[in-house]
């Protein structure tokens, strides 16, 4: 494959249609062996990702396909109740609603291959082609999850992105005054100074970012040992 380009287009955020290619090249179970084989194997688990047991007790979700999160919560001795593959937004969205601890795998696991979204195909098969059908299962919870809760966004990118038309669409219909405030800690684009038309996308959106300078991700865990602290251990923001 032709390497230069593949990589010209997914800097310019073609991750479906790329994807869809690059399974398309070989045979479907070597892709999925290869996917497997890349992020389930067993990881030392370090950073920011310890902290989050102490800090969210109720549903998570994540758009990652490995086991991360399980085996974070499990070594913590507080495994998540239930894990939802794809998008069963009744099962999830009650949960949510009872603070239950459940965990919401968006668009599927390692181990259930028929139920991921990666490719182009797939993204339409769980979203909808032209348009977002609300009729189907994923596009459903998210609707769902981001009009009714406040959420907290680790580790994403939040850049162009399937969800975030969604997102774009939902709040274009029902307006930023019907939608929660959200929050997002995210790597600042830029070195020395904030980025104002990255914000403003984040903030049409109703997603407020925290910045951390580029490529300084262990402020991450600084932030969430500091909320950690608040949280936990009762101390005041003093700095």
């Amino acid at each position: 494959m032709d390497v230069p380009n593949i990589a010209a287009r997914l800097n310019a955020g073609g991750y479906e249609q790329v994807a869809e290619e690059i399974v398309a090249a070989r045979p479907a179970n070597w892709f999925n062996e290869r996917l497997t084989t890349t992020y389930k194997r067993d990881m030392e688990l370090a950073g920011a990702v310890l902290r989050l047991p102490r800090l969210f007790q109720g549903c998570l979700i994540t758009t990652n396909f490995d086991a991360v999160l399980e085996t974070v919560y499990k070594q913590a001795a507080c495994a998540f109740d239930h894990r939802v593959i794809g998008g069963n937004e009744g099962g999830f969205t009650y949960a949510l609603s009872q603070g239950e601890h459940h965990l919401l795998k968006l668009h599927g696991d390692l181990e259930y291959p028929t139920h991921r979204v990666l490719t182009y195909s797939e993204y339409v098969a769980a979203y909808g082609d032209t348009a977002f059908d609300f009729s189907l299962p994923l596009p459903k919870a998210i609707k769902g999850v981001y009009e009714n809760y406040f959420l907290v966004f680790l580790g994403c990118s939040l850049g162009a992105d399937r969800t975030m038309d969604l997102w774009d669409y939902l709040i274009t219909a029902a307006g930023s005054d019907a939608i929660p405030r959200h929050i997002a800690i995210i790597e600042s684009p830029e070195v020395d100074r904030l980025p104002p038309d990255r914000e403003d996308e984040l903030v049409i959106r109703n997603i407020f970012p925290i910045w951390y300078p580029k490529d300084q991700h262990q402020a991450v865990d600084d932030l969430l040992a500091l909320l950690d602290a608040v949280v936990n251990e009762g101390e005041s923001i003093d700095r």
